[in-house]
């Protein structure tokens, strides 16, 4: 009896072990592969209620004359809006920048995946009463149940002509000049791979309309595309121009979108020179509002710090680039989103440390105090 106690306890360890080491496995593997389809499965919901919508259009048609897609966006980007709120904390810096009327042509870095634009389409809907027509990649097109999704948000494969007319017609378009090349092969070092392409100034010169950069902070370090076996996923891009290299990520990073200063019409420019214009200007961005190379350890405050009738009532210890910040009391939530969107750029694994631009800062009460910077 005791020998048979002894061998059915053995198999239970067996099992035990082996468990654990699925686990081991594949908590890796489901945390980075399985998060981005939460996105795909977004989308297709996207899809799902506009196929709803359309059914019941007729019933809608007479309280939007002109665009029955209208009710349809807006309910949409207030989806995504608080999607991208309360996953990133997104918010955009330079919304004014964008025209309440008029045409304009808006640059941006393409991401693993353009969470970002999306987000910051969302807001313009929102916030500005426009919409954002954008060029997108032809493969988009062939994806089975998402041609409802292309004719509501505008989305066109873009030609030179297209985009031109489209501009001279007052609407706002939206251009990555680095598609799905850069969205592939780009890394935590965010430069751009727009592979000597100026198609875009040619539409801008020939629509005669300011350029807008925009950039995204941090929007590599939600999504990436895989680094082995670069050679193979080139090979098989330049053979099938299929983007097949695999993503993963969905972390919930701080992502802040940031939109820099109009390039203005200059007839005397030509397309290389507005092209490397518009790339210093992204450039720019870049260099001012992101860390290089990014990590992907960063954290969104909204989902780390504990809420309690509107407060914080974290006492930590954190830790800065210039110094050590403490939470000595109880902060207003107002102040804490203040000081994490003014300096605050990457959480670092969680909610004890946090690695500000630069200097030294004691949080009060409603109070953020500045003090001389000491290493940490």
């Amino acid at each position: 009896m005791k020998k048979t106690t002894m061998v059915a306890q053995d198999y239970v360890n067996v099992d035990i072990d082996y468990a654990r080491w699925l686990n081991w496995l594949f908590t890796p593997i489901v945390v980075a592969f399985v998060l981005p389809v939460v996105i795909l499965v977004f989308l297709y919901l996207s899809c799902f209620f506009l196929y709803i919508y359309k059914w019941h259009r007729h019933r809608l048609i007479e309280a939007y004359e002109h665009d029955f897609w209208q009710g349809a966006r807006k309910t949409l980007a207030a989806f995504w809006d608080a999607q991208g709120w309360i996953w990133h904390g997104y918010e955009v810096d330079g919304l004014d920048s964008i025209p309440d009327e008029g045409s304009a042509l808006i640059l941006y870095y393409h991401g693993a995946i353009p969470i970002d634009f999306y987000y910051f389409m969302s807001k313009c809907i929102l916030y500005k009463g426009r919409l954002v027509r954008t060029v997108g990649d032809r493969f988009l097109f062939n994806i089975p149940g998402w041609s409802l999704l292309m004719e509501a948000f505008k989305v066109i494969p873009g030609t030179v002509q297209v985009c031109s007319s489209l501009l001279k017609e007052g609407h706002l378009m939206a251009i990555a000049p680095g598609g799905v090349y850069e969205a592939q092969f780009g890394n935590e070092y965010y430069e751009l791979m727009w592979k000597q392409r100026k198609g875009f100034a040619k539409v801008a010169l020939d629509a005669k309309v300011p350029i807008i950069p925009m950039f995204t902070q941090n929007l590599r370090e939600g999504f990436r595309s895989v680094r082995w076996g670069a050679r193979f996923w080139h090979w098989l891009y330049e053979k099938t121009r299929f983007p097949f290299v695999p993503i993963y990520g969905c972390f919930p990073v701080k992502m802040k979108t940031y939109i820099g200063k109009p390039i203005p019409y200059d007839p005397e420019d030509t397309p290389e020179l507005l092209a490397q214009k518009a790339a210093h200007a992204i450039e720019g961005l870049i260099k001012e509002h992101q860390r290089i190379p990014g990590t992907n350890k960063g954290r969104n405050p909204r989902n780390i710090c504990h809420k309690t009738n509107s407060r914080l009532l974290h006492s930590v210890s954190v830790k800065s680039k210039g110094g050590v910040v403490d939470f000595s009391t109880s902060v207003d939530l107002s102040c804490w989103k203040q000081f994490c969107h003014t300096n605050c750029q990457y959480f670092l694994g969680s909610a004890n440390y946090v690695q500000t631009m630069g200097g030294t800062y004691v949080l009060t009460q409603n109070n953020i105090t500045g003090r001389s910077s000491m290493q940490a």
